[in-house]
């Protein structure tokens, strides 16, 4: 979830030039004099915040197409036709390679690409590419961290490492929905915590009452506490 890697949307301000009061088509000498004239008017030079805005929009871009190359390859991974996996791959790798060879060292392309290589079973290319995304964001983006978490608790299986770094995903943001569901489903599923996995469940459904994942990780919770009633409630949500 792009949102959740913290990429913040900005406005880009597009310069439009119309033909106002002009009865003539451009292509004719008046029309297009006039044109030119217009265009001269409306045309001014990019100031910063412009140009800050174009870079920041095509880091998103960037972004968004290394995500729908691992979506390809995720599809490419799970179906059984040859013929289909071939062409998803090739798909798949049209979109990812562009994307980071124009943005190597941004840190969120950079947690993508490790997750890529961690569902590719590649945990040392995995390992290697968390690091850098959490160097290059200084330890400070709290989706990076809940990301590293989950992987050194399902990947690693080293649990002392885990906590330690879903407690600084929450210290660096408390009410991050995914970083609170993981860790509640930890406390549940490895701590043996279920009071603490409930009140962490809650505090999530608290500021995020329509996270889809939170729903239903707490439903699954509550069924497997033997309350099928509440969870039955949860699931219908």
């Amino acid at each position: 979830d792009l949102r959740e890697l913290g990429v913040a949307m900005p406005t880009l301000f597009i310069r439009t030039v119309t033909l106002t009061k002009i009865e003539c088509s451009p292509h004719c000498r008046v029309g297009r004099r006039r044109y030119i004239k217009d265009t001269k008017k409306a045309a001014k030079p990019l100031v910063k915040t412009d140009i800050v805005s174009l870079d920041a929009r095509v880091k998103i871009m960037h972004i968004l197409v290394f995500s729908e190359g691992v979506d390809l390859l995720v599809s490419s991974i799970k179906t059984s036709v040859t013929e289909e996996k071939l062409r998803l791959a090739e798909m798949a790798a049209s979109l990812i390679t562009p994307a980071i060879r124009s943005n190597p060292t941004d840190a969120k392309i950079m947690c993508l690409q490790a997750q890529h290589f961690a569902f590719c079973n590649e945990i040392e290319r995995a390992e290697k590419y968390f690091g850098l995304s959490l160097h290059s964001c200084n330890h400070k983006n709290a989706t990076i961290l809940a990301q590293y978490a989950l992987f050194t608790e399902t990947m690693i299986k080293d649990h002392r490492k885990a906590e330690k770094y879903y407690k600084l995903a929450l210290s660096v943001n408390p009410n991050h929905p995914r970083a609170l569901t993981d860790y509640a489903y930890f406390l549940y599923t490895i701590k043996d915590n279920n009071q603490k996995a409930e009140e962490t469940f809650k505090k999530c459904l608290q500021v995020a009452p329509h996270y889809k994942q939170g729903v239903i990780d707490y439903s699954r919770f509550l069924q497997s506490v033997g309350r099928n009633e509440e969870a039955k409630e949860y699931k219908q949500k």
